[in-house]
């Protein structure tokens, strides 16, 4: 099977739907990609677990037998694992980040700001498009329409693939250029769960995310 597949979906205007690959199927990662699924996308599939992809495979998405594989057969790479020390343990091996050149790699593991503004830049680098992301929701109201999640980076590539982000959520919000916003404001909702100031705390995001 010849798995590679060059696009640049930064650039808009493609009529077609993107082919996207989710790399790690946790509760959150397997979410993704039921949402993706359930919008009628082709949906690749991998996890260092196999078994993990069964029950995605029964829904209709394809199984890739490596991460390599998954990222070069689509358009947009979709990531969720553990940490960024795990997702660079998956991207940055050679034929990986090869395969990036002409994606889009939507970051949604959580990080620092420092941790995704370092990661656009070694996407770009590799002539990956970059997004990062954070996720306001629980797994279960993924593909909700009042589920949110918020991405930082290229306003471009945001606009260009805005279908793609609403597959996952109704409220899909832009918080700026910079790869790191995305990260600072989970950190500030993060913060305020923490000190059980939730209300007073989360009025800064709450007007961004209306």
């Amino acid at each position: 099977m010849n798995w590679a597949r060059q696009v640049s979906p930064e650039l808009g205007g493609c009529s077609r739907m993107s082919v996207i690959c989710v790399l790690g199927l946790g509760r959150m990662g397997s979410a993704l990609a039921r949402a993706f699924l359930g919008k009628g996308y082709v949906t690749y599939v991998w996890n260092r677990t196999p078994a993990r992809c069964a029950p995605l495979a029964s829904l209709g998405a394809r199984v890739a037998p490596s991460p390599e594989q998954a990222v070069a057969a689509c358009d947009v790479v979709v990531v969720n694992v553990i940490d960024y020390e795990a997702a660079d343990g998956l991207l940055r091996s050679p034929s990986v980040a090869a395969a990036l050149e002409g994606k889009l790699l939507v970051q949604l593991t959580s990080g620092s700001p420092d941790q995704a503004r370092e990661a656009a830049a070694w996407a770009a680098e590799r002539g990956a498009a970059y997004l990062d992301g954070a996720i306001m929701a629980t797994p279960n109201i993924i593909g909700d329409p009042a589920a949110t999640i918020l991405y930082s980076g290229r306003r471009q590539a945001f606009e260009a693939n805005e279908p793609v982000f609403r597959a996952l959520g109704g409220n899909p919000v832009h918080v700026g250029e910079d790869p790191g916003h995305a990260s600072a404001l989970d950190g500030v909702f993060k913060a305020a769960v923490a000190r059980g100031h939730l209300r007073d705390d989360f009025a800064a995001l709450a007007q961004v995310v209306r």
